[in-house]
């Protein structure tokens, strides 16, 4: 892996069993690419001059142990699979106390704003050394299906969920999806797997609605951005989960 960093869980980051975050974890995946991108002068921030920036369009999470707790010390290893072309992706490892607990797989698109369409910077696959014997070597990220219940919430989006690219957070379309399940639920639930697919990006003000389905520990979650009496799909997600040790 090209790269490993390390992390403290600390209170901002607990729920009521003081364990790690339902889906907390990605947070730590997302800022290790960050911090990569930022060293090699490719950050979002870099970008932006050049009325381009990074975004994410799919990642997939595996978990093989039950979450991490209070105070623990994750380590978060990153490397690369391929930079060539449009689409960069990237294989996380993550540890804790030395043994290996999860792994994670991320597509990265940069964006051209003038344009409104993927590009090809040519810098990326210069500086983004890729690696072989990657944990997803071969792996193709799949279609999630529709939820299929009505709606569960609305949310107007305002600007305290709002990013450096003028779009919502890219965690907050976790958290809004998780607030989607029965609270009952998910203090008796953790997600071992999980897929994440940003289809549409969701601006400051929009209006969102988002629909689940939960059946045998699988959910699949949908949010769209409400367009007048219309709906157009944002984003998906499909969770598998396991019981809590309580």
């Amino acid at each position: 892996m090209i790269r490993t960093d390390k992390y403290t869980i600390t209170g901002t980051g607990i729920n009521p069993h003081y364990e790690l975050k339902d889906f907390f974890v990605s947070n730590y995946l997302f800022e290790t690419f960050a911090k990569h991108c930022t060293e090699q002068k490719l950050a979002a921030f870099d970008l932006q001059k050049e009325d381009k920036s990074w975004v994410v369009s799919d990642f997939f999470v595996e978990m093989f142990d039950s979450p991490l707790k209070w105070q623990d010390k994750v380590e978060i290893k990153m490397g690369f699979r391929n930079t060539k072309g449009v689409k960069v992706l990237c294989d996380f490892e993550i540890f804790n106390k030395n043994k290996k607990i999860g792994q994670a797989t991320m597509q990265w698109i940069v964006i051209d704003f003038t344009k409104r369409r993927p590009t090809i910077h040519p810098a990326v696959s210069e500086k983004f050394i890729t690696e072989e014997n990657m944990p997803y070597e071969g792996f193709r990220f799949k279609p999630i299906k529709d939820a299929e219940n009505k709606t569960t919430f609305e949310q107007k989006i305002n600007y305290s969920l709002i990013d450096f690219n003028n779009h919502l957070n890219s965690y907050h379309y976790l958290r809004f999806a998780y607030d989607a399940l029965d609270n009952n639920f998910k203090h008796h639930h953790y997600p071992a797997i999980f897929h994440a697919k940003f289809e549409k990006e969701i601006h400051l003000d929009d209006t969102i609605a988002i629909y689940a389905d939960n059946k045998n520990d699988e959910s699949h979650i949908q949010i769209k951005r409400k367009e007048g009496d219309n709906e157009t799909g944002a984003f998906k997600l499909r969770v598998e989960w396991k019981a809590r040790i309580l």
